[in-house]
């Protein structure tokens, strides 16, 4: 009696199906199929998901910052039309708008430094980044250029105390001194009138 109960729900199940409705399947102990797991992704899975995500904000975010960048020039135009060399200043040779960019860049950086660094990691992308002025504006003012050349010196300087590197092979590094530091600062300060 119990199989045949079995067999006509099973029967109606299948008509059921044949209908397009939504089977559901008797439990495993009734002789129904096993659950099957859920899909989830492993940790690895999860890991490589956040990865690619942030990877493609940066590189989105990189590349809107750029255009905004890029079209909020205030002369954008103006550059469109001069030829500009490898470091993509403008050839023209204009040393006021370059000691007006590096002096600003400078100041920019400054700013976004931490004030009281606690190691050479933290100094690291403002150093970098007052480098990569310096061949972004290599028309500014030889004084200038060479006050900002000066601070990135004292910076590594000081990037090399905290490690500590020590003199071996060809790496030399150069000693540091607080008072050079403050020097160095106060002078790219003055050159570019920013005191």
């Amino acid at each position: 009696m119990l199989l045949s109960v079995r067999a006509n729900t099973l029967a109606q199940k299948a008509s059921d199906l044949s209908e397009g409705e939504d089977v559901q399947h008797p439990p495993a102990d009734l002789g129904g199929p096993p659950p099957s797991a859920p899909n989830r992704l492993g940790r690895g899975g999860l890991i490589a998901i956040v990865a690619a995500t942030a990877l493609i904000s940066a590189g989105l975010g990189t590349a809107i910052g750029a255009m905004a960048i890029k079209s909020s020039s205030p002369d954008a135009a103006a550059q469109a039309v001069q030829p500009a060399n490898d470091a993509g200043a403008s050839a023209s040779g204009d040393t006021h708008a370059q000691d007006v960019g590096l002096c600003t860049r400078y100041a920019t950086i400054n700013s976004a430094m931490p004030r009281k660094d606690k190691n050479a990691a933290e100094l690291l992308p403002g150093v970098g980044a007052l480098e990569t002025a310096l061949h972004e504006f290599p028309s500014a003012s030889p004084q200038i250029r060479e006050a900002v050349a000066e601070l990135v010196s004292v910076y590594y300087a000081r990037m090399a105390a905290y490690a500590p590197v020590r003199t071996r092979g060809l790496a030399e590094p150069r000693p540091h001194s607080a008072a050079e530091e403050n020097a160095a600062s106060d002078r790219v300060w003055k050159i570019c009138g920013l005191g």
